[in-house]
């Protein structure tokens, strides 16, 4: 059985899990020449993983995971390994870094996708303090971010394992009414 909803982890000790999920999932997408069992055996993750401040939300089907994603908090752009200060924005401040978004392949076109992005907006909206929340997406997945509210930003490449990919930057600005 599918959870009806993200569930926002509250220790790290599965992270693991998300780390091989991330390149089955790739391993299964027309971006395996990127991410694949061979680029990166132990599974993708970068040092936000591992941050206090970094959020890891996971989908399962009985118990395994099968959805992920993560919201990062950080106080500086450049604790953010991707080319988000070539765009111009404030360099310090409170912001959050949404990324990493993956379903395993059997799970795909049932709507988590969806419910991630809501979870993380959910967690976004609860802040009291205004953020710039930034994002950077796969040309499939722009539309469902501007649906939320994401701004379009500019074409970047990022760096993924060991090679440059295309993408596009996107901003979320949280504002208390």
């Amino acid at each position: 059985m599918i959870a009806e909803k993200p569930v926002l982890l509250t220790d790290k000790t599965r992270l693991q899990e998300i780390f091989e999920l991330r390149v089955n999932a790739y391993e299964h997408s027309p971006f395996s020449q990127y991410i694949n069992h061979q680029n990166a055996p132990n599974g993708l993750f970068d040092d936000l993983d591992f941050s206090p401040s970094c959020y890891h939300w996971i989908i399962e089907s009985g118990h395994k995971i099968i959805a992920s994603c993560r919201l990062s908090m950080v106080r500086d752009l450049k604790d953010i390994s991707e080319n988000f200060w070539q765009l111009g924005l404030p360099q310090k401040g409170s912001s959050a870094f949404y990324s990493r978004l993956v379903v395993d392949k059997d799970y795909r076109n049932h709507g988590l996708a969806n419910l991630m992005d809501q979870a993380r907006i959910e967690f976004i909206r609860a802040h009291k303090e205004e953020f710039l929340t930034l994002a950077w997406a796969r040309e499939d997945r722009v539309p469902a971010l501007l649906k939320l509210g994401f701004e379009y930003q500019a074409a970047i490449t990022v760096k993924v394992v060991d090679a440059e990919e295309p993408a596009t930057a996107l901003k979320f600005v949280q504002r208390q009414y």
